[in-house]
């Protein structure tokens, strides 16, 4: 991941981590500390310096994957599977993530993205 060039030791070990669990429904802090052997403190410390906090680094990756499974040339999941699959709360709140992030649903990030490639 060209994302941990330069990261403490601790932010690589939890970036691997998380993206070992990303669809678990148990990824949580806590449990990160657990596997990690570190304080909330030291994780939480470890990620200041990174320009985002660990749980909004797991929510950019979740949605990272859940648009990526919904543009992949061979996907047949919905934005509700998609959602389900990344541990999303339901479908609307994939789709304000999308929003937020990128200022489209995740429908039209999809048919943007599909008219991009042909």
């Amino acid at each position: 991941m060209q994302e941990n060039y330069g990261a403490s030791p601790v932010v690589v070990a939890a970036r691997r981590l998380v993206e070992r669990m990303l669809a678990d429904q148990a990824l949580a802090p806590d449990l990160l500390v657990r596997e990690l052997h570190v304080s909330r403190r030291t994780l939480n410390r470890a990620f200041a310096g990174e320009g985002e906090s660990l749980m909004a680094y797991v929510r950019r990756r979740r949605l990272e994957n859940a648009l990526a499974d919904l543009t992949g040339s061979e996907s047949r999941l919905s934005v509700t599977e998609a959602a389900a699959r990344w541990r999303f709360a339901d479908s609307s709140h994939l789709v304000r993530a999308c929003r937020k992030r990128y200022g489209q649903t995740p429908t039209q990030y999809v048919r943007t993205r599909s008219r991009n490639v042909s």
